[in-house]
């Protein structure tokens, strides 16, 4: 069941992502749930939003269900593919292009397309031991503003993350400016409220045209052909081998038994710690 919940409280708006059993899995139900929080935030007058999952996790990214994902590789649909993927790039979008400052609040893991809601949102702030990273690049695909982060971090150190799929801490994403700050967990939620209201101090239209003005810089970068770009990449992709091996062990032995097939060559020590970047964060 999707569970995405709202409150307001002196002009800030909180969103709750808590579907525990798919860890916020981003299904298009849930992603048209954050939709109407917005829409509906904006109707109550906030002036910030927060957007947060759980402890163990922000989001997991998009659906890995028996129905959804699997049915671009069993239908032979390239073009019907491109659209569902198309559908998800436009989601991203409307949470970027949302009138109001959206802080996400990052704890636990955020992974695949959920990295991609992450850095739809204008500020996010992670837990020290938040999980971050792109893990489906080993079996599953490239997330949909993969072509974003070297705008972020580099082109080498975005590398790193895709060639090896491996996940970082939040203190790791703050040192490479994959966030805006990282905080012991204990302090997160603290943190992020105190830093909605000190923003909601700002007049509505002035932080509007602040959004606006940052954005452009993204907008002069070519962001909307970056994630078009994206689309279609993840789109052949999809069509590979590799990944239809993937999807038909995925239907023959279980979600669970495919990811471990996938994740078993990965154990050990991750890139951190081969170059000796902070604390092994495993798989």
């Amino acid at each position: 069941m999707t569970q995405v919940t709202s409150s307001l409280r002196d002009k800030v708006q909180t969103i709750e992502m808590s579907t525990l059993e798919t860890r916020n899995a981003l299904t298009p139900e849930f992603q048209q749930a954050i939709l109407d929080a917005l829409a509906s935030g904006l109707a109550q007058d906030a002036k910030v939003v927060v957007l947060k999952g759980t402890k163990e996790a922000f989001s997991s990214g998009y659906s890995l269900g028996t129905k959804g994902r699997q049915d671009y590789a069993t239908d032979h649909d390239i073009f019907r593919d491109r659209d569902r993927l198309t559908r998800y790039a436009a989601f991203m979008s409307a949470v970027r292009s949302h009138p109001l400052p959206v802080i996400s609040q990052i704890s636990g893991y955020c992974v695949a397309g959920g990295t991609d809601l992450m850095l739809s949102t204008d500020i996010a702030l992670a837990a020290d031991t938040a999980r971050i990273g792109m893990p489906n690049v080993r079996g599953l695909g490239i997330s949909l503003l993969s072509t974003l982060w070297p705008l972020y971090v580099g082109p080498m150190r975005t590398k790193l993350m895709m060639f090896t799929g491996d996940l970082i801490s939040g203190a790791q994403a703050e040192r490479w400016g994959l966030v805006a700050a990282s905080v012991p967990e204990a302090e997160l939620e603290q943190a992020v409220q105190e830093l909605a209201l000190r923003i909601a101090q700002v007049p509505p239209s002035l932080l509007r045209a602040t959004k606006l003005a940052s954005n452009r810089a993204f907008e002069r970068h070519g962001h909307d052909e970056l994630i078009r770009d994206a689309v279609d990449i993840d789109t052949m992709v999809h069509f590979t081998d590799p990944i239809s091996e993937f999807w038909q062990r995925a239907r023959e032995e279980g979600m669970k038994a495919a990811l471990r097939e996938r994740d078993a060559g990965f154990q050990g020590r991750d890139f951190a710690s081969i170059l000796g970047l902070g604390e092994k964060t495993p798989d």
